[in-house]
């Protein structure tokens, strides 16, 4: 599984987690804003889908990501894994 962080780098925005399955716990909203870091990895990546939400109008942010994988010789993700919109 991948270790991933996060530096958020510009305007703040509201990044979401939801567990992936419905009915298994509230979502978690945390405000990121410039120089804020964020670290995911084991259960956070399994358990909960994440992202920032789309607004109609926001000024200028970006995301800077350092990821290094985990995973044993041979195994890949499955189709789909944990590519599910926020936006509903």
């Amino acid at each position: 599984m991948a270790l991933v962080a996060i530096v958020s780098v510009g305007a703040p925005r509201r990044f979401v987690m939801r567990p992936v399955e419905a009915g298994s716990g509230r979502q978690r909203v945390f405000h990121v804003g410039w120089g804020d870091l964020l670290v995911m990895g084991g259960a956070s990546q399994r358990r909960w889908l994440h992202g920032i939400p789309k607004v109609k109008a926001a000024a200028p942010r970006m995301a800077i990501m350092f990821r290094q994988r985990f995973e044993p010789y041979g195994r890949t993700r499955p189709a789909g894994y944990n590519t599910r919109s926020l936006d509903r």
